[in-house]
């Protein structure tokens, strides 16, 4: 269903003609490979951590997010960050950076209904360029479990992959934006 969507607003932009489709379940998209697990978590105020520590070890970290105007808040974790050089068949694209980067995403909601979007998700270069998924070929990238946007409930998980079309060099933060596109959490890689 987001691939779809995902199709429309890149047509729409783009005003092309081209078909999604998804890779094989259970890997995040064809060429892949493992190039890094998440590193420290920063809490709401999206401060890095310069902590250093073994990027292995912090894998896993969760940031909780909420709003309390809204009344609203979920504990966000990125399982994993892996990379791939093309995106799934029949396409085969390829990204315009070079590589994808899919983020492995776990929303567990605590309180009300927390909205959840893949556009929340950017990548920030160490110089400072803001990547999110209208960048590039991201939206044709198709990882298998891609993220869906929506709500998740009190005491419910939602799962999904975001793909990213970016390099993934050392210092490259991953952050989580609210609905204003503020930012209100982060990884550094």
């Amino acid at each position: 269903m987001r691939v779809a969507y995902a199709c429309a607003v890149v047509l729409g932009l783009a005003l092309t003609t081209t078909a999604c489709s998804g890779s094989e379940s259970g890997s995040p998209v064809a060429g892949s490979t493992s190039t890094s697990t998440s590193s420290s978590a920063a809490k709401k105020d999206a401060k890095a951590d310069d902590g250093g520590g073994d990027k292995k070890a912090a894998a896993g970290k969760s940031v909780t997010l909420s709003d309390e105007t809204m009344g609203y808040s979920a504990e966000v974790t990125l399982n994993s960050v892996t990379t791939a050089t093309k995106g799934g068949p029949p396409i085969d694209i390829k990204p315009e950076s070079g590589t994808f980067v899919i983020l492995e995403i776990t929303y567990v909601g605590k309180k009300g209904k927390y909205p959840v979007n893949p556009m929340y998700w950017h990548l920030i270069t160490p110089d400072g360029k803001d990547i999110d998924q209208i960048k590039g070929n991201a939206m044709l990238a198709s990882p298998a479990d891609d993220l869906e946007a929506g709500d998740v409930e009190a005491g419910k998980t939602l799962k999904g992959r975001v793909a990213l079309d970016a390099k993934l060099d050392p210092g490259t933060k991953i952050v989580v934006t609210d609905v204003l596109d503020k930012p209100i959490g982060e990884w550094v890689l």
